[in-house]
């Protein structure tokens, strides 16, 4: 797991101003569990919670767990976006509307 999970989780946390109790909460765990995940290094997340922080910031996993990324790249973004909607369980009627807002865009 990446040295900087810990520190992008924080930041991202801090930037939402959520508290330790208020991702653990979103997290269904323990505020204690969430210190340890932004603090000890090696953090080590299960996949399942792996994806449950990047979906509740909305960003990719990626992200979260590679050094070498410092900031989202358009893709990563495409990725977060996706999963996102995928995560909503939308009807077809739903998947056609969301299309017609995003063919607006390129008006």
């Amino acid at each position: 797991m990446s040295d900087s999970f810990g520190k992008k989780v924080r930041k991202l946390r801090q930037d939402q101003s959520l508290t330790l109790e208020d991702l653990a909460e979103k997290l269904e765990t323990t505020k204690n569990y969430v210190w340890q995940l932004e603090n000890k290094s090696p953090a080590r997340p299960s996949g399942q919670l792996l994806l449950k922080i990047a979906d509740i910031f909305e960003v990719s996993p990626d992200f979260l767990i590679d050094d070498s990324i410092k900031e989202e790249s358009i893709n990563q973004r495409h990725e977060a976006l996706f999963r996102r909607i995928k995560n909503k369980n939308l009807s077809n009627e739903d998947i056609e509307k969301a299309l017609k807002i995003l063919d607006m865009l390129d008006d």
